[in-house]
């Protein structure tokens, strides 16, 4: 085994990592419940044996096609697969590749055309009219109560018969009548009729015969079967005994007019039942085909964003995650990194767990802050945005979503902070005085940078937040103006 994608693990349950590079026959397990033969061993010699397994097996080219029921999980599927030879560059065949799909749900729909066809049936059933109904092979596969009256043919010793055996009950043996004139135009089958007129894909007669011991004058009216396509699939005939009416011209032109509009109006039920049926299967292909390509459109972001895309279970196990998170993690490759648990990515696992019941109890994080441990064990600063994974209960099984690397943003931020807070120290010691003052021995004045001598006060003033308010000591107003002071006075000064 030497690929196993995720669409069929989500189909089997079985992991790659626990099937890649098994052998002997062990990818039929999932399957069967045992190892056999399956459709992809036919690329390298036919079996009649496994061909069994099958509904039906078909070759195109080199290419094996099949269908078969199997039991995934408890639950009958229907499964169609497509396998086929994987060749080197020289041409030589180096194993085989086989695709699988679930068509369980088509079949469940060609279950729902098929019961839409028994419906289709029934009401012919009651139709009124003597009427039947045959395929392209000219099988007999509608034969309606009417027409058992009619006749006292039943429908059970009709239905499926061919080689015109609806005629005898009319002519006694096997001849082209009216709805033969659908699929082909004899001038000679014409001639047993009074006329046959065509209305567009329709064909209208009339025809005197004994029907059993009672002759009759037959109204007839026949036309094709359409699909959803348009294709002709068989043809419907309607017979009506107007032996009555034909008695009266005004009854029969009265009764002729109602079963016109009657016939119209469910001819007209028919065509947008058909109508229906084709928008819905056009509605059906459209939506695979826009599923199709968000599928590739995912897978494609998936791979190529560089933002890191993971998807994680509940239990703490990565399921999937691209190539950037492997580069923002360190590891060497996705399929190292998918083996590790997921409380060794993170570098806190307190934050790790509030992180899961925000995540679970919102249903979702918007650029959650975390640290994430590399596997050098270096730590790397990034925002989380991940939504919960919920099953058909809505259980949260796991979460998804994209990491962003902020490392080198948060660092530019914190050196900014420094730089910001250093500055403001900066500022704040602008006006403080600090070092040594050179300061006259004698005056007191002191030099400034610039080679000048200040007084004390103003180099003070300028260099600091200090402001000056002038007054005496007692020694020196005792020294230089002894004619005014006096012991009482010098509390004063």
């Amino acid at each position: 085994m030497i690929a196993w994608n995720r669409a069929i693990e989500e189909m089997t349950g079985f992991k790659a990592e626990d099937m890649l590079g098994k052998g002997n026959q062990e990818y039929a397990i999932p399957f069967y419940g045992m190892r056999k033969a399956m459709l992809i061993d036919l690329v390298f010699g036919f079996d009649e044996e496994t061909e069994k397994n099958y509904d039906f097996v078909k070759k195109e080219g080199d290419d094996f096609l099949a269908e078969s029921d199997v039991l995934l999980g408890g639950t009958h599927c229907t499964l169609w697969g497509k396998s086929a030879p994987l060749y080197d560059a020289r041409g030589n065949i180096v194993g085989a590749i086989e695709s699988i799909r679930d068509i369980t749900e088509r079949r469940c729909m060609e279950a729902a055309l098929r019961e839409s066809e028994r419906r289709l049936a029934d009401i012919i059933d009651f139709l009124p009219d003597a009427t039947f109904a045959i395929d392209l092979s000219g099988k007999v596969i509608a034969w309606n109560r009417a027409m058992e009256e009619m006749t006292g043919f039943k429908a059970e010793d009709m239905l499926g018969k061919g080689n015109q055996e609806y005629a005898i009950p009319f002519y006694g043996m096997r001849r082209p009548v009216l709805i033969d004139l659908v699929f082909r135009s004899e001038a000679e089958t014409e001639k047993n009729y009074d006329f046959v007129k065509r209305e567009g894909d329709v064909l209208l007669t009339e025809t005197r015969m004994a029907v059993g011991a009672h002759p009759l004058v037959l109204w007839g009216k026949a036309r094709p079967l359409y699909d959803g396509s348009s294709n002709v699939v068989g043809a419907i005939e309607s017979v009506r005994d107007i032996t009555e009416l034909k008695q009266a011209q005004k009854a029969l032109q009265t009764a002729k007019e109602e079963l016109e509009v009657r016939v119209g109006e469910r001819t007209a039920e028919l065509v947008q039942a058909n109508k229906a049926l084709q928008k819905e299967i056009f509605e059906r292909e459209r939506t695979e085909t826009v599923l199709k390509e968000s599928e590739e459109k995912y897978n494609q972001f998936f791979k190529t964003s560089r933002d890191c895309v993971f998807i994680t279970s509940k239990n703490g196990k990565i399921v999937d995650i691209n190539d950037a998170a492997v580069e923002l993690l360190g590891y060497s490759s996705r399929e190292e990194l998918l083996q590790m648990k997921i409380p060794f990515v993170y570098a806190n696992e307190e934050e790790r767990v509030k992180h899961i019941k925000v995540a679970s109890e919102c249903g979702y994080t918007k650029e959650y802050p975390l640290n994430l441990r590399r596997k050098d064990g270096s730590i790397r600063h990034v925002l989380i945005t991940a939504v919960s994974r919920c099953d058909a209960d809505g259980k949260t099984i796991g979460f998804q979503g994209t990491i962003r690397d902020v490392t080198e943003q948060k660092l530019n931020e914190e050196e900014r902070e420094r730089l910001i807070l250093e500055l403001q120290e900066a500022v704040s010691q602008v006006k403080a005085l600090s070092g040594l003052l050179p300061i006259c021995a004698s005056c007191k004045k002191i030099r400034d940078d610039k080679g000048y001598w200040n007084q004390i006060e103003a180099y003070i003033r300028d260099h600091s937040e200090a402001k000056f308010s002038h007054s005496i000591c007692p020694e020196c107003a005792k020294k230089l103006y002894p004619e005014f002071y006096d012991e009482k006075n010098e509390k004063r000064l």
